[in-house]
């Protein structure tokens, strides 16, 4: 079946999208002439117009140049999300070569990878402890810093195998201010992503500048031109980055941009509404965790955008009763195609649907058909694999021919000689009114929080430790189906040299994103198998809890923080007997489930609990307890507390010890 199927002249053909003849920063450089007094970026209380912004971007591009980077290159962005990551992706594109998003919080191992396997010639780095740079007119230089900014030496340089350079090197008045003129062509690769691998090895998709620009331009589904306000806060390693910037700034829209690791979803929300955003996108875990808390932060949006998963339509049924002024789109893609592929402007009526809300029609220059194991179309209502195609198809998976060959197929329906169409391993089925459902997915991917994860990665590292023989992983589902996170079941070599669940999840850590770790391992003699020799995984037995494998002795909440807080974590974690040495993450927590610990801390004091003291502080029961307790003490509290049945059972259960575990 061809989705979106003109009856009058075949499948649906290519839309003439604007902007289509040159690169990303050539298209830039068209509003910075046109509006070069409109702010492009918003960082705190300071702007950024765009010509500031196309003058900063020229600059670092003319020192990158200077060093010999061009067309064919690639360029390492270890640089955290802020108006800096910006001027450098800009840079990098005006160039001609392509970037690499380096996550610096991933493991170096992956980093190492990453960086070896595009040959990557240099990379684009802040100094350590350089302080954050301001978004104003100008780039403060080495005066500033009491040191050259040039700074080929930083480190890092031991891990990626590359020169590493402070994009704040090219200081003003050094470097020329006006646009490079490098010639940059639609197939020339903007930048190189990176996503879960089943074979073990994470793989790198090679995405043109001609995938950027069709999914927005011209579309009415939601406006990001001049008087739209976008918010960047998504990862920098996959491709809702490229949703948060370029349809704003390829259109003369702002774009307010959220320093660091914004986990709180809730904290993203209530930025938006202080800078008065008018477009938002959220993965569905997200906006499900703002529905839950506070749904009234999104009422300044014109414009919703969700996705990544399944969309809950309890959720999104509240949200649009709550929001009548907001158009809530539900946008699907795989990053191979470049953000969406299909989007759905949502009604009252896609909640009732028995399959679900709908990820809709093919969007902008995307072409969109159903296909059984053949490659032939569907017949009408069937599932059938989505393949995706058109001009945001990328260009395959960097140094893997065979698995290019296996996903990126030719098109044997399209018009462009060469065209390929991208199998994305969904299923999907188009309903009478011509709309997409999503059935499912034909291999064992999941998504958590919006990343795409192979759980046969994660397995496949387990199998590579000296004392594991064999391991398989599998997700953890919520009574809605959205995957939570992994648990995995490990057989280690012998019973007298088998490691504990802790310590193979901190050698995990060292090697994988956190989103990839599991958040129980279970060791056994032996996995279960079907007649047929495969894993059994209906047979798998559920974990007796998380987080408490370590053999380390049960410690009972003591004050009353304590047991409000143990209560908060066993009914938001699904588990029992939580301990004040406990610690959040070991317990299966992450940053959406933090956002409504940090939402019950505030209903039941009135004071605001920083995220980032989880992360860089402690995650332990008694470590949080004692935080709340210090807030609280220097912040009066405007709401009283409430006395509620379940702190009363935890703190009977401090003297008795922990409940048995499910």
């Amino acid at each position: 079946m061809d989705v979106g199927r003109d009856t009058t002249d075949g499948p649906r053909r290519h839309r003439a999208v604007p902007g289509q003849q040159g690169g990303v920063g050539a298209l830039f450089e068209v509003w910075a002439q046109r509006t070069p007094h409109a702010v492009a970026l918003v960082r705190g209380q300071r702007s950024l117009t765009y010509r500031d912004l196309n003058e900063r971007a020229n600059r670092l591009a003319h020192l990158m140049i200077g060093r010999g980077i061009g067309a064919g290159d690639r360029v390492g962005l270890a640089v955290p999300r802020s108006v800096e990551f910006v001027v450098a992706m800009l840079a990098v594109a005006k160039t001609g070569a392509a970037y690499v998003p380096l996550d610096t919080g991933q493991a170096p191992e992956r980093l190492r990878m990453m960086a070896t396997e595009n040959r990557i010639a240099l990379v684009l780095a802040p100094r350590p402890g350089r302080p954050g740079e301001p978004a104003g007119d100008s780039a403060p230089g080495a005066d500033v810093y009491g040191a050259p900014a040039d700074v080929n030496a930083a480190p890092g340089a031991d891990v990626y195998g590359a020169p590493v350079l402070d994009p704040l090197a090219a200081e003003p008045g050094a470097w020329p201010t006006g646009d490079p003129g490098v010639p940059v062509r639609p197939d020339d690769v903007l930048y190189v992503p990176y996503t879960s691998g089943s074979t073990g090895t994470p793989k790198g998709t090679e995405v043109p500048h001609r995938a950027v620009t069709g999914f927005f331009a011209g579309e009415e589904y939601a406006h990001w031109g001049p008087g739209a306000v976008a918010v960047h806060h998504s990862a920098l390693s996959w491709d809702g980055h490229v949703l948060d910037l370029f349809p704003a700034l390829l259109s003369g829209g702002t774009v307010v941009v959220l320093d660091g690791d914004v986990g709180d979803p809730w904290a993203v929300a209530r930025e938006a509404a202080d800078h008065g955003a008018t477009v938002l996108w959220l993965t569905a875990a997200a906006f499900n965790t703002i529905v839950d808390i506070d749904v009234g932060l999104l009422r300044g949006l014109k414009y919703l955008l969700t996705g990544g998963e399944a969309l809950s339509p309890e959720h999104v049924a509240r949200a649009l009763r709550a929001l009548p002024g907001t158009r809530i789109v539900n946008g699907y893609g795989p990053s191979e195609c470049t953000v969406f592929s299909t989007v759905h402007t949502i009604t009252a009526q896609d909640t009732e649907r028995p399959s679900g809300i709908p990820i809709g029609r093919p969007v902008g220059d995307r072409t969109v058909h159903l296909l059984d194991d053949d490659g032939a179309p569907v017949p009408d209502g069937t599932p059938g694999e989505l393949y995706v195609g058109g001009p945001g198809v990328a260009h395959g998976y960097l140094a893997r021919p065979a698995l290019t060959a296996e996903k990126f197929v030719p098109d044997p329906f399209g018009t462009v000689p060469g065209a390929r169409l991208y199998r994305t391993g969904d299923l999907a089925a188009e309903g009478p009114d011509g709309l997409l459902a999503f059935v499912g997915r034909i291999d064992d991917q999941v998504k958590i929080r919006g990343f795409r994860v192979e759980p046969g990665e994660v397995a496949q590292r387990l199998r590579r430790h000296p004392r594991i023989r064999d391991a398989v992983v599998v997700p953890r589902r919520d009574d809605r189906g959205q995957c939570l996170g992994l648990t995995a079941y490990a057989v280690p070599l012998g019973p007298d040299d088998a490691p504990s669940p802790s310590a193979l999840r901190a050698s995990l850590r060292r090697e994988l994103p956190s989103v990839m770790v599991p958040d129980a391992i279970v060791l056994m003699e032996r996995l279960p198998l079907t007649p047929n020799g495969k894993v059994d995984k209906k047979a798998l037995p559920a974990p007796a809890g998380y987080g408490r494998d370590d053999g380390s002795a049960y410690a009972a909440p003591v004050t009353a923080t304590e047991c409000f807080l143990a209560a908060v974590w066993e009914e938001l974690l699904d588990t029992q007997g939580v301990g004040r040495d406990h610690g959040f993450f070991d317990l299966g927590g992450q940053s959406l489930v933090a956002t409504r610990m940090t939402a019950r801390i505030r209903g039941q004091w009135g004071v605001e609990f920083p995220l980032p003291f989880l992360y860089q502080r402690s995650s332990t029961l008694a470590g949080v307890a004692a935080e709340v307790d210090r807030i609280r003490a220097e912040e009066p509290a405007s709401a009283p507390v409430k006395a509620i049945t379940r702190v009363r059972r935890v703190a009977r259960t401090a003297r008795t010890g922990p409940p048995a575990t499910p």
